[in-house]
């Protein structure tokens, strides 16, 4: 998702500094944006020329402190309450006079975020899914695990039944299947809402590895697609 945002600030004209944790992610973040903004081109969405302004709009680097002197900074690591107040209290040394440092969290509150700066009042929240979106996947993986219906059938009528773009165990494993474990534990953790316990089955993929497009197979197996 970082990706996404970098990209989607690019696009705009922002220039963007990309801070991944080493060299193999920072190549990862790099090749997702050049094929998303090929895709673009392709599809008539973005011309060619605007292709090459935004990647040159953007700069990769694993050190945070090259961020200095920025004007924002969007967090989307770990969904992991202790590694993203780190985080901020990072952020918050490093750019003293930002306008306002954003958390693409799903779950983790953001006073809780700001209480370990400076400035808790430019601390906010700047999230793209919807967190209601985890019972309804939650809903869909206990449909699965019970065999009320294959994955398929799942999938397929809330996409042809409700007009959604994805079904919601294929949007599981676009999310990331540890990431949706994470943040169905910390929502628990926050409400006690029985509809954000995570399914048994969902615990076990998520221990053997089977953690959806970004490992190769989830509830769909990916490892012959590019």
């Amino acid at each position: 998702m970082g990706s996404g945002i970098a990209e989607v600030c690019a696009r705009s004209g922002v220039d963007v500094t990309v801070v991944e944790t080493d060299d193999g992610h920072v190549d990862h973040a790099r090749h997702a944006i050049e094929r998303s903004l090929e895709r673009a081109v392709r599809s008539g969405k973005l011309s060619a020329d605007g292709r090459e302004a935004a990647a040159e709009r953007i700069a990769y680097s694993t050190a945070l402190e090259d961020v200095e002197g920025a004007d924002a900074a969007i967090e989307a690591i770990v969904e992991d309450e202790a590694a993203k107040r780190a985080m901020f209290t990072r952020l918050d040394e490093i750019l003293p006079d930002a306008e306002f440092l954003a958390s693409n969290t799903s779950s983790v509150p953001i006073m809780k975020l700001g209480a370990g700066t400076r400035h808790p009042e430019r601390v906010l929240g700047l999230h793209f899914f919807n967190p209601m979106l985890i019972p309804y996947l939650l809903s869909a993986i206990r449909m699965f695990e019970s065999g009320f219906a294959s994955k398929e059938d799942i999938d397929e009528g809330m996409v042809k039944g409700c007009a959604h773009p994805m079904g919601p165990l294929a949007l599981a494993d676009l999310i990331g299947l540890d990431t949706l474990l994470a943040v169905s534990a910390s929502l628990y953790e926050e409400f006690r809402d029985p509809s954000s316990v995570a399914p048994a089955l969902l615990n076990r993929m998520v221990e053997a590895g089977l953690l959806g497009r970004k490992s190769g197979r989830g509830f769909y197996d990916y490892s012959a697609r590019t």
